[in-house]
C-alpha cells in the first residue's frame, strides 16, 4: 500500500536539515543562502495588471520556500516547537513597545505623563491606573510606540498589570547568555547575512543588475516602469504635477531587480517576527546592526542616511525593525541614539528635500530618543547634542536672516493654493497644513521684527 506523497512544506523542512549539516560556519551559510535566494525569490514574485498594475511577493510561497527552511536552520528543529521554546526562555517583558498603526487609538494621562508624547496602547491603558485619571485619547498617524513600562515616561503607574510582572527583572542581564551555543552561532549567522542582504537591496541604485553575490542573470529584456508615489498625489494624479508639487520619481527597472527589492522588504518583516519571539535574537540583531560595516560605513549609518531615498513601505519596515529591536533593548536604544546624533545634520538636510510626510521620515524617531531624560543627558554630556541640533537649525536659518525674512514672507503669499476641481470626488485633501503651521510659527517673529524696527528708526528695513 502506497503512502501519501510528502507535502511541499516537508520538502523545505528537509532543506532546513540539509543547511544544518552544510552551514556550520557563517561563510558556509552565506553561500548556501545566497544561492537559495538566487533560485527561489523570483518564483515568489508576481505581477498583476488587473485592476491596477502591481508587483508583489506571494506570501504563502515565500513562507514555504524561504522562511520555513530558514527558521528550521535557526531553531535546529521544527520551527513551531523551536520558536515556542525560545519564547518561553524570555524574561517577563518590562516594556510594551507596541508599534502603532495608522488609525489606532493612543491614550495619554494628563496627571501622570511627563509630556504629551508619553502614550499607552488600548490594552495597556485598560489594565493601568490611568483609566481612572484625566486622560486624553488620540488617533495615531502610524509609528511611535506604547510607553508602558518606561519609568522615565510616567510620574506614577509606569506599568500596567501585565508589564508590572517584569519590573523586578535585571535589565543589565545579557539575554544572549540564555541561548544554546549552537543556536547562538546559527542565529548570529542568519542575522548578519539576512540583514546585509535586506539593506543592500533596499538601498540598491542600479536598475538593470543585482549584487554580484547573487547568481542572477538580468539578460532578459523584461523591464517595468516603476512610479514612486509621494504623500501629495492621489492615484489618479500620479502621472501629473501641479503647484508646489515635484515630479514623481520614475525608474525603468529590470523585473528581477524589482522582485528582490520587494522581497527584501518582506524579509525585514520576517526579522521583526523573529526578534519578537526571542530576547536573545533581538540582542544579536542589535549587535549586528551596530557592528556590521560595509566599505568603512556602518550599516546603521547607511540606513539612516538613505532614508529619504527609500519608498514608503521600505521606510516603514526599517523604522519598525528599529523600534521592535533596538528601542526595546536598553543597550541598543542608547547606541541608536548615539548614531542618530552623529548623522543628525545630514538627516535633517535630507528631510528638507524629502517629498514624504514627517511621520514616515526617520526624523520622526527623534521623539523616541531626545525626550528620554537619561538618553538626553548622556547625549548632552558626551556627544554635544545641543550643539548638533542648534548648529543644524542655524545652517537652515542662516540664509533667511536679514532681508531673506521678507523674501520668506513673499514666498508664503499664495503658498499651497487649493485648486477647485470638478467631476471626480477628491478623497484626499491637498496639503494645507504646512502653510498653516508655518504661518502660526512665524507670527511671533512678526512682533519681534516690529518692535526692533520701532526701537531704532535708522535700522528700519525698506523692502521693495
Amino acid at each position: 500500500m502506497k503512502g501519501n506523497p510528502p507535502s511541499p512544506e516537508s520538502d523545505f523542512s528537509e532543506l532546513g536539515k540539509t543547511w544544518l549539516k552544510r552551514g556550520k560556519s557563517a561563510k558556509d551559510f552565506r553561500s548556501i543562502f545566497m544561492n537559495h535566494l538566487s533560485e527561489n525569490v523570483f518564483k515568489c514574485f508576481e505581477m498583476h495588471s488587473v485592476p491596477n498594475s502591481k508587483a508583489l511577493i506571494n506570501e504563502q510561497k515565500c513562507q514555504r520556500m524561504i522562511f520555513l527552511p530558514l527558521e528550521y536552520y535557526i531553531c535546529g528543529e521544527d520551527p513551531i516547537i523551536g520558536l515556542q521554546k525560545l519564547q518561553s526562555a524570555n524574561s517577563p517583558s518590562q516594556l510594551c513597545g507596541k508599534v502603532f498603526k495608522n488609525g489606532e487609538p493612543t491614550y495619554s494621562c494628563r496627571e501622570c505623563g511627563y509630556d504629551n508624547t508619553c502614550v499607552l496602547c488600548i490594552d495597556c491603558f485598560q489594565k493601568s491606573i490611568h483609566k481612572n485619571h484625566h486622560y486624553k485619547m488620540n488617533t495615531s498617524q502610524g509609528g511611535g510606540v506604547c510607553d508602558c513600562g518606561d519609568v522615565e515616561a510616567w510620574k506614577d503607574g509606569h506599568a500596567c498589570e501585565v508589564h508590572q510582572q517584569g519590573q523586578d527583572e535585571d535589565m543589565d542581564e545579557d539575554p544572549v547568555s540564555k541561548l544554546p551555543g549552537d543556536l547562538l552561532v546559527r542565529g548570529s549567522a542568519v542575522c548578519d547575512v539576512v540583514l546585509k542582504y535586506c539593506i543592500d537591496l533596499i538601498c540598491w541604485e542600479k536598475t538593470d543588475e543585482l549584487p554580484g553575490y547573487l547568481n542572477v542573470s538580468c539578460n532578459e529584456d523584461i523591464f517595468a516602469t516603476m512610479l514612486f508615489n509621494d504623500e501629495v498625489h492621489t492615484y489618479e494624479e500620479s502621472g501629473t504635477s501641479g503647484p508646489s508639487r515635484k515630479p514623481l520619481k520614475c525608474r525603468v527597472m529590470h523585473h528581477k531587480v524589482i522582485a528582490h527589492q520587494i522581497f527584501a522588504v518582506q524579509m525585514l518583516g520576517w526579522l521583526n517576527k523573529i526578534a519578537v519571539h526571542s530576547d536573545g535574537l533581538r540582542r544579536i540583531l542589535c549587535n549586528t546592526v551596530l557592528e556590521s560595516k560595509d566599505e568603512d560605513t556602518d550599516l546603521l549609518g547607511r540606513v539612516l542616511l538613505a532614508d529619504s531615498t527609500l519608498w514608503k513601505v521600505a521606510r516603514a519596515h526599517t523604522h519598525k525593525l528599529f523600534m521592535n529591536t533596538m528601542f526595546m533593548d536598553p543597550v541598543g536604544k542608547k547606541a541608536f541614539a548615539i548614531h542618530f546624533t552623529k548623522h543628525y545634520n545630514n538627516i535633517q538636510k535630507d528631510f528638507v528635500d524629502d517629498d514624504h510626510e514627517h511621520i514616515v521620515s526617520v526624523t520622526s524617531l527623534s521623539v523616541q530618543l531626545f525626550t528620554v531624560p537619561t538618553i538626553a543627558r548622556m547625549l548632552i554630556l558626551d556627544h554635544d547634542v545641543l550643539e548638533v541640533i542648534l548648529g543644524s537649525f542655524m545652517d537652515h536659518l542662516r540664509p533667511a536672516i536679514n532681508d531673506k525674512f521678507f523674501e520668506l514672507l513673499k514666498c508664503m503669499q499664495g503658498m499651497d493654493m487649493t485648486t477647485r476641481k470638478t467631476g471626480r470626488h477628491i478623497e484626499t485633501e491637498p496639503d494645507w497644513e504646512a502653510a498653516f503651521s508655518l504661518q502660526f510659527r512665524v507670527m511671533p517673529v512678526y512682533t519681534l521684527v516690529f518692535d526692533w524696527c520701532a526701537s531704532d528708526v535708522s535700522s528700519m528695513c525698506y523692502y521693495k
